[in-house]
């Protein structure tokens, strides 16, 4: 049997994107996720989102950092996190609670881990006109 090798990662790698409700760690750094959400409802628009909660978990190859945008249906960014930064290669992870989220139009809106080279992951947002 040969010498254990580890894959090199020119780039960060996403290991979770997730929206949900609501998330909590606890002392030994587990993370609690509560109703994972890919639709949101608005009766009119433009809408306000009482709140929206952004995991996500990157693997970083060296120091270097990451946040979320998000981009609506048009392509026009509505929200930009600041920046976590990982001072060394490593696991990173972030919970970000989005409060009163403006949300323009119904349509599909993209949800992206990034750093300075671009996209990392995304996911879908569906937001709905309801009634």
């Amino acid at each position: 049997m040969g010498p254990v090798t580890f894959r090199r990662m020119a780039r960060p790698a996403a290991v979770a994107l997730l929206l949900c409700d609501s998330a909590s760690v606890d002392a030994a750094g587990k993370v609690t996720l509560a109703g994972l959400v890919d639709v949101v409802w608005a009766p009119r628009f433009p809408a306000v989102h009482a709140e929206l909660t952004v995991f996500w978990k990157c693997r970083f190859p060296s120091a270097g950092e990451a946040w979320i945008t998000i981009e609506a249906p048009s392509g026009r960014t509505v929200v930009t996190t600041r920046p976590i930064k990982a001072a060394a290669g490593g696991v990173a992870q972030e919970i970000h609670r989005l409060v009163d989220l403006e949300l323009p139009t119904a349509g599909t809106y993209w949800v992206q881990l990034v750093d300075g080279t671009g996209p990392l992951a995304e996911t879908p947002l569906e937001v709905r006109a309801s009634g």
